[in-house]
């Protein structure tokens, strides 16, 4: 993980990530390592409504959803934001 460097003084906004109750200055970049699938849709589904709730510019790099699991992110996806 690393933070966008700030000019002396200056503070960054803090912004969550949307997979733990921390939060991170914005412009952080951050790898992660998933035990499965589901744990991948999960987790990418909360950092992706909070990129989007933030007003974040979102990448993300990594296997996208198939034709036939695109039901299971967005399944993920509304069970993070009900």
């Amino acid at each position: 993980m690393s933070a966008p460097t700030l000019p002396v003084g200056q503070r960054p906004r803090m912004i969550s990530l949307g997979f733990d109750a921390d939060l991170y200055p914005a412009g952080t970049h951050m790898c992660r390592i998933f035990n499965d699938d589901e744990e991948r849709r999960r987790v990418m589904a909360k950092f992706i409504q909070s990129g989007i709730d933030e007003n974040e510019l979102l990448r993300y790099f990594g296997p996208g959803p198939t034709l036939a699991s695109r039901g299971s992110w967005r399944s993920a996806r509304s069970a993070t934001t009900s």
